[in-house]
């Protein structure tokens, strides 16, 4: 029997607007393909730059079959023209493919391979990387958080194949080169045309795994996309922006417009950066935004009149904090206005620093007149897919301390890390005696986070916190305890060391810990921190920690220990290496 015949028949839905290079390069890359048994249809969403020509051209020659548009139908209205004459030619499988990719030859048939092997598998994604990074991807899928109402994007196929394992009824595909079963397209009846344009495939995605359907990466097969060097148009930002509500209205509808609202402007806010001080480009912004709430959906149409001056009103007012830190960063030449403000931390509001804090000063000190406790310390040190002689030093530092051994408690915060690093981590646990904290499921490094978790755990009367490869003089832990006993309400830092690159290359033992401090120099930032006291190694009472609710965990790393601790305490700074 003839091959051709054998193999299911693949309709490719190419989508043509106004790209002519573009699309005379993505079908030069279809033309090759290695896959016998398939039909290009080509969309034209009423392009004027001379790519219709050429696409005429083409489908008298044969090579393809060309749908003529009188108006721009938009994404999804297009899209859904090429699949139903794809379902009408009785075709298996429906491709839908940007014009701006190129495709390697034997990418459709990893695709169609792989989807045969389960009835259950509707939609298919192969890897995509920029035409001019092959190494890098893209995007390789992504996932809901229905919490946060966001999307989490996979970076690499790793991450990708594990949600699918993890997440696999909230898993999402991208749609640019998306491959979906004859049954699948039956069942989901196109793609919602109130989008238009942007976010339709993450909505087309849920849809086919609330009917039921599996999603799936093919890492085999490869799709290059052109990387966007054009200026983003209005359009963008508009689409952008209020699809993103509609996507959140659609599927949660429970949770109300004041939630979506909330749960929205993070995202508006990250709209307005990548919008810079163009005020245009804000009007646009605010306009979708407001159609958002006016449930307007479909193709834009640019606002007028009286609604027109509200949204230039509004983008003119969000210009001012754009200003303003243009100006403060000028006159604060170490901008500790983004470093000091513990009243912005979501755990704390202008009146709580006025007023409750104020209150809590004059208490805590009446609380901390209580007879101490034995003294005990608990070493925190979190790590995450890092291991090498740095950690053995840092622990062996810690285990050499001229402090009671039987006080000090080391904690090791595995912070989901992967099976070769955590192996490791257990065997040098064992080898200082140290207890193992593992946390699973995180995929980002999250410093605050995983300190937090190993606060919340330990019951010893003080805590230090410390990194994986910061070497502890001898008399750090018990200088800072004597300290601490003296005048129990404050933070003990200190200065901290540099080692020149290359100095240490291997495990260390105490004498050579001691002559580092001879060879290193002071590391000091006056740029970003003006005190010559490095915050990052920090010691105090557990209840201190606890009465401030931990780090602040939407500082990921740096600057996560500076706001919090800064208006409680007569002296902060305190404690010497």
């Amino acid at each position: 029997m003839n091959e051709h015949l054998e193999r299911p028949k693949v309709g490719i839905i190419i989508l043509s607007w106004n790209r002519k290079d573009e699309i005379i390069a993505c079908l030069d890359s279809v033309a090759v393909l290695n896959y016998p048994n398939f039909q290009v249809y080509v969309v034209d969403n009423h392009s004027s730059d001379g790519s219709l020509d050429y696409l005429s051209l083409e489908e008298s020659g044969g090579r393809l079959i060309l749908i003529k548009n009188s108006e721009n139908f938009g994404y999804t209205g297009g899209n859904n023209l090429g699949m139903k004459a794809a379902l009408g030619d009785d075709c298996d499988y429906l491709w839908l493919l940007n014009n701006d990719a190129v495709v390697e030859p034997s990418s459709l048939s990893y695709l169609v391979d792989y989807a045969e092997t389960s009835p259950r598998l509707g939609l298919l994604s192969p890897l995509i990387s920029f035409i001019d990074e092959p190494d890098s991807f893209t995007e390789c899928g992504a996932r809901i958080n229905w919490s946060k109402q966001e999307m989490e994007i996979a970076d690499s196929p790793e991450e990708a194949k594990r949600w699918l394992i993890e997440s696999s009824n909230s898993f999402l595909l991208s749609g640019t080169a998306l491959l979906v079963k004859r049954q699948t397209a039956l069942d989901l009846e196109g793609l919602d045309e109130r989008f238009f344009a942007y976010g339709e495939d993450r909505d087309y995605s849920l849809r086919a795994i609330n009917l039921g359907y599996k999603a799936g990466i093919v890492s085999n097969a490869r799709v290059f996309h052109s990387k966007s060097n054009h200026v983003r148009a209005l359009h963008f930002y508009f689409y952008m922006c209020r699809n993103r509500y509609l996507f959140w209205a659609k599927h949660c509808p429970q949770s109300g417009m004041l939630i979506r609202t909330w749960e929205h402007l993070p995202f508006l806010a990250e709209m307005m950066n990548w919008s810079g001080k163009s005020l245009r480009i804000r009007q646009v912004i605010f306009e979708a935004f407001l159609e958002a709430h006016r449930s307007k959906s479909g193709k834009w149409m640019p606002a007028s009149g009286l609604y027109l001056g509200i949204t230039n009103c509004l983008a003119f007012i969000s210009l001012a904090p754009f200003y303003a830190k243009r100006f403060l960063r000028k006159v604060d030449p170490w901008n500790l206005r983004n470093r000091i403000r513990p009243w912005k931390s979501r755990h704390m509001t202008a009146k709580d620093f006025l007023v409750t804090r104020t209150r809590n000063r004059v208490h805590f000190k009446r609380e901390l007149n209580v007879p101490h406790g034995n003294g005990d310390v608990s070493v925190i040190l979190p790590v995450m897919n890092r291991y090498n002689f740095r950690l053995a030093n840092t622990l062996n530092s810690i285990r050499l301390q001229d402090y009671p051994a039987n006080l000090i408690n080391i904690v090791l915060v595995d912070y989901g890390s992967k099976n070769e690093f955590s192996k490791n981590y257990l065997e040098v646990c064992r080898r200082y005696n140290a207890e193992y904290l593992r946390i699973d499921g995180p995929s980002e490094w999250n410093l605050s986070h995983a300190t937090n978790t190993a606060i919340k755990r330990v019951r010893t009367e003080y805590i230090l916190c410390t990194g994986m490869d910061l070497m502890l003089s001898p008399g750090f832990i018990g200088e800072a305890v004597k300290r601490l006993r003296k005048r129990p309400k404050q933070l003990i830092v200190s200065t901290m060391f540099k080692a020149p690159e290359g100095l240490i290359t291997e495990y260390l033992n105490l004498p050579d810990m001691e002559s580092l401090r001879e060879q290193s120099e002071i590391m000091h930032r006056p740029e970003t921190w003006p005190h010559r006291m490095n915050p990052g190694v920090n010691i105090g009472l557990k209840q201190c920690y606890e009465r401030i609710r931990g780090y602040d965990e939407r500082f990921v790393e740096r600057s996560r220990c500076r706001g919090r601790w800064c208006f409680w305490g007569s002296k902060l700074w305190g404690g010497k290496r």
